[in-house]
């Protein structure tokens, strides 16, 4: 795999990449974000798939990820080698209806029976 082909991997799985990363490193919303960070990152999500890439490619694909999120907005450049991470993972659906209490005694609760 190449950088081009590793980027475009990343820009259509940014999610799961996203998620790796608040795995492995501290990258959560409003933290600093190091270029470093995103570069062992990218490096290992993509080692986890028996991907290799080579240093110049891992580095170079870093480049194009960061540069496609400040323009987006979901990093904010810090100096040449930090950014802030302007990122909230998509809110979790709430509980369906059943996990909410109706008053009503679920089977197994209250009273046991004598057979």
């Amino acid at each position: 795999m190449n950088k081009d082909s590793a980027f475009e991997y990343l820009k259509t799985n940014l999610e799961q990449f996203f998620g790796f990363m608040k795995e492995k490193y501290p990258f959560f919303n409003k933290s600093n974000v190091f270029f470093r960070d995103l570069q062992y990152g990218v490096k290992n999500f993509f080692e986890r798939k028996s991907v290799k890439l080579t240093y110049k490619d891992v580095e170079e694909t870093t480049s194009m990820l960061i540069e496609m999120l400040e323009k987006d907005g979901t990093l904010s450049k810090v100096n040449d080698n930090a950014w802030k991470l302007n990122y909230a993972p998509k809110a979790e659906p709430e509980a369906e209806e059943e996990n909410k209490p109706t008053g009503e005694a679920k089977p197994g609760e209250g009273k046991q029976e004598n057979a």
